[in-house]
């Protein structure tokens, strides 16, 4: 028992003071990140993420459905109407998307 508390003050202590020591330091050079950057990075992210699938309309092209680019990520067109919602849809365990999956019950 003596050796197991022993043990587990060790390593306590070994965690805080490895907590607690100097971290990495940046310099404005390493750290400085430039729009171009930023653009890239939230080009990424949203492309990785799937973001358009739900986010972007859609237009019918030879390989089907693509993101409509002229209106890329600006969600469900205020302009469309929706159709109407099946009656007791709403206390259906079921969800019904829009078409172009930019809607959803």
């Amino acid at each position: 028992m003596r050796c197991l508390r022993t043990s587990l003050l060790v390593f306590a202590t070994l965690f805080v003071v490895s907590c607690n020591g100097p971290g990495v330091k940046e310099t404005e050079a390493e750290g400085a990140i430039t729009p171009e950057e930023l653009i890239s990075r939230g080009e990424y992210l949203v492309t990785a993420a799937g973001c358009a699938d739900c986010h972007a309309p859609k237009i019918m092209t030879e390989q089907g459905p693509e993101p409509d680019m002229d209106r890329y990520l600006m969600g469900f067109p205020a302009t469309d109407s929706l159709p109407p919602i099946p009656e007791g849809m709403a206390d259906s365990p079921w969800i019904l998307f829009y078409p172009e999956l930019t809607a959803v019950v």
